[in-house]
């Protein structure tokens, strides 16, 4: 199927800052792996230049080139500091013609500061989001999924709306890597495709002198040096109006349509609106089953040792966390079982 790419005020993405955008667990850091395959694009991983403050691996990434400690700062042009770094690297002969960051968010807000630069927006299903056992700990689901549900359907409503994206759903990235590396090729107007064969072997083996090491953020992310596989999440929903309200507002974007129709989306942010007044909804409420998994890391490569579950048992959740979860009780409000 094809992907959303939305570049109609440019030929191409201007060279500088290109930012990989989604919510967590939906493949961003396997983007950044495979784009980094590539000699004359560099990803940074969650370092978040102009966000104000230093992350963890904007630390490590400061403890290999203290000198862009002045590129750290809050800035009105999202892309700005990225720019500096951009020009710093080519100083020293590290040229590229698109340096910028993976980020992983839930908030609109991130969205509307890079839409003026190029952004390669993940997704996977929400059906299968809100079962990867991660996304549970994270969010704290076992409660109420609403929130974090109708956060992640926003988050993929703005990145439609973007003048420069290309939208790639994770299954396709796993079925069918090759159609997805063409659409990076005519996105980004570069040979990714070339650079990327086998990129989950690429990703660790780079030279000594080269920047991208001062990031090696495959160690704790060894999915990523892994080839594409089956998906590790799976799900099979209750009956439940929750689904019959937020499942038609995400498919019509996660299908990907051409263009995004703007009373359309008006619309749809008003039954979200209506949808978070609707109570709360309990995550085993809404799985009929779910099991899912995560890779463990082992040895200093990162490379995996085994999987980590999740699953819903006999009404109890049990996952990788050491913990399991009575099923709640039932309970739909008013609202929610209202149709729209």
């Amino acid at each position: 199927m094809a992907l959303l790419m939305n570049s109609s005020k440019h030929d191409r993405p201007a060279d500088g800052p290109c930012f990989v955008i989604g919510a967590s667990n939906t493949a961003t850091s396997t983007m950044l792996g495979l784009l980094n395959c590539h000699p004359e694009i560099f990803i940074l991983f969650e370092v978040q230049l102009a966000g104000g403050e230093i992350s963890s691996y904007g630390r490590q990434l400061l403890e290999a080139f203290p000198q862009v400690r002045a590129y750290f700062r809050p800035s009105e042009d999202y892309g700005q500091p990225y720019r500096q770094l951009r020009q710093y690297f080519a100083g020293r002969e590290h040229c590229y013609r698109y340096l910028g960051d993976k980020i992983p968010t839930l908030r609109t807000g991130l969205l509307q500061a890079v839409q003026n630069y190029p952004v390669i927006f993940m997704v996977r299903d929400l059906r299968t989001w809100l079962g990867k056992n991660s996304v549970i700990y994270d969010y704290y689901l076992e409660p109420d999924v609403v929130p974090a549900a109708l956060a992640y359907v926003r988050l993929l409503m703005q990145a439609c709306t973007l003048p420069q994206v290309l939208v790639v759903r994770m299954e396709d990235l796993l079925h069918d890597p090759a159609a997805t590396m063409r659409q990076l090729d005519r996105f980004l107007k570069l040979d990714v495709s070339a650079h990327a064969v086998e990129w989950w072997s690429k990703i660790s083996a780079l030279s000594e002198n080269d920047p991208k090491t001062a990031l090696p953020w495959w160690k704790v992310h060894p999915s990523s040096l892994l080839p594409p596989a089956a998906e590790d999440t799976q799900t099979i929903l209750n009956d439940h109006p929750f689904w019959d309200h937020i499942l038609p507002i995400f498919d019509r974007y996660y299908q990907q349509p051409v263009s995004v129709d703007a009373e359309q989306l008006r619309a749809d942010r008003r039954r979200l609106a209506r949808l978070g007044q609707s109570g709360v909804v309990p995550l085993q409420d809404l799985f009929r089953h779910l099991h899912s998994v995560s890779f463990k890391r082992s040895g200093e490569d990162g490379r995996r040792a085994g999987y980590r579950p999740a699953t819903l048992q006999q009404g109890r959740l049990v996952n990788q966390y050491g913990y399991s979860l009575p099923a709640a009780t039932p309970s739909v409000s008013p609202l929610i079982a209202q149709p729209t």
